[in-house]
């Protein structure tokens, strides 16, 4: 919440974007720690939910990269942190439909375009 605050208060500093582009990221791969560990224990409901919240974490994260870029389009680390994100996303187990169409987005947008920067639906 307090980087929310911060972005309300600096709404043009691509510092503060990519820092909650990064929290989001780090939110992330926490989820999908967990995802592999429920999985581990053969509870692929809890995995199911751990893997849509890591999406949804992800998704945030990319929206906040591609702001910072809104701003600072030069930004070689941000541009690395989307990458990574996007990635990310890519190795989420296929444990829900929502989670697959996701991805089927992704590729075929690289297949178009060979860039994932802007499309967070």
């Amino acid at each position: 919440k307090f980087m929310q605050k911060t972005v309300g208060i600096f709404p043009r500093s691509f510092r503060v974007w990519a820092n909650l582009g990064t929290c989001q990221l780090w939110l992330g791969d926490i989820s999908m720690f967990r995802v592999r560990q429920s999985l581990a224990g053969g509870d692929s409901q809890s995995a199911r939910t751990l893997a849509l919240q890591s999406l949804s974490n992800y998704k945030q994260s990319i929206e906040y990269f591609n702001r910072s870029l809104q701003v600072n389009p030069e930004q070689r680390t941000c541009m690395q942190s989307l990458s990574l994100t996007w990635a990310a996303i890519m190795k989420i187990p296929e444990l829900d439909p929502s989670i697959v169409e996701f991805q089927t987005m992704y590729r075929e947008l690289i297949q178009r375009n060979g860039s994932a920067r802007r499309p967070t639906r």
